[in-house]
């Protein structure tokens, strides 16, 4: 299936943003009050686009090496600043994965299999979804998960749809005006934060563009996340309408038992299982790289310094790969790379596969 540049990145930043926190909105408005939660709401999302966009210039004007967010850390700001943020950002790409996978195992499956009259604990539908878990996350690259992606997506959309349809019609409006405490916010920006970041995968997605979707890049995001945080928006004042401060913690568990709530929590698994590798692939491909020496994404790099190349003339694309690598401190990560524009300074760029 050939889907465009754009479209893909924009599916995949969709998948990585939107999804289990969504259910969430409504309880996020009814600890914050209608007022309070939509300042708080703009406020980080306006934070997320501004934080991924940036991420998306800097990724665009850095040298070519630079193809991770600790690669952008090194180049900035040395060894300390690699080794920051690939530990914020491993805790954080390896973190969200394990909350899905309790989720899974704690609500999902349960809801789903309960008229099946299977009896698992809830460590054994953990360790279940796990392994199930495994064939996903060797997915090589991001770009060979924008058909899951697709699923992933859709998936969401009707999970909240149906959880919004059914408690419209199954429960009566009581909505009643939130009071506000300390604990309730705090616990509301939580699970806002938890509901945004997306700037994690600006990398991957910048990694694995061509020149002419890098240029095109930041609007891409912005867009993307400017759409999500509306339907983060609509989902919220809708639930916070009908429940008031009553609200649920999730949209799924205020559901009345009935094959609606299987067919919401199955949807949910699904995007689970398709938002898994795509969350990990950060931190997955710098260990492929670094413990393995494996690059998945080599072949887009030859195609940018290709058209470098082509575009600049040979002389202006040598010179400007020495000026990349100046001042840069020698690493063993970087041997691919350099030996990549060392074959660009003599002329020779390989464009075929690397393995």
């Amino acid at each position: 299936m050939m889907v465009d540049e754009d479209t893909r990145n924009a599916l995949m930043l969709f998948t990585y943003t939107f999804g289990v926190g969504s259910l969430s909105m409504g309880h996020i408005f009814a600890a914050t009050g209608s007022i309070l939660g939509s300042i708080v709401l703009y406020f980080f999302s306006a934070c997320n686009v501004h934080a991924s966009s940036l991420m998306c210039r800097c990724m665009t004007i850095a040298p070519t090496h630079v193809r991770t967010f600790g690669d952008l850390g090194l180049h900035a700001c040395g060894s300390v600043g690699r080794y920051a943020i690939v530990v914020s950002e491993s805790l954080s790409c390896l973190a969200t994965p394990i909350a899905f996978l309790v989720l899974a195992g704690t609500e999902l499956l349960p809801n789903i299999t309960a008229g099946f009259n299977v009896h698992l604990t809830s460590t054994q539908w953990i360790v279940a979804t796990a392994i199930c878990m495994l064939p996903l996350v060797c997915i090589p690259t991001l770009r060979d998960t924008v058909i899951l992606c697709i699923l992933g997506s859709v998936s969401t959309l009707f999970t909240d749809g149906i959880a919004l349809t059914v408690n419209f019609v199954e429960r009566p409006l009581a909505s009643r005006e939130s009071n506000v405490s300390v604990a309730s916010a705090l616990s509301a920006f939580g699970g806002i934060m938890f509901a945004f970041g997306s700037a994690l995968l600006i990398p991957p997605l910048h990694r694995q563009c061509s020149a002419m979707g890098s240029a095109t890049l930041v609007t891409t995001v912005s867009t993307t996340l400017i759409y999500v945080t509306v339907l983060y928006m609509f989902i919220g004042i809708l639930t916070y309408a009908q429940f008031g401060c009553m609200a649920p913690a999730t949209l799924v568990e205020s559901m009345p038992h009935g094959p609606w709530k299987v067919l919401a929590n199955a949807c949910m698994l699904v995007h689970i299982a398709v938002a898994y590798p795509v969350i990990m692939s950060p931190t997955l491909f710098v260990i492929e790289r670094s413990v393995f020496g494996k690059d998945s994404d080599i072949d887009t790099l030859k195609e940018k310094l290709l058209r470098n190349a082509e575009g600049n003339g040979v002389a202006d694309s040598s010179s400007s790969a020495d000026a990349h690598l100046m001042g840069v401190k020698h690493n063993a990560e970087y041997k691919s790379v350099e030996s990549t524009e060392a074959q660009e300074v003599g002329g020779h760029v390989p464009v075929g596969p690397s393995r």
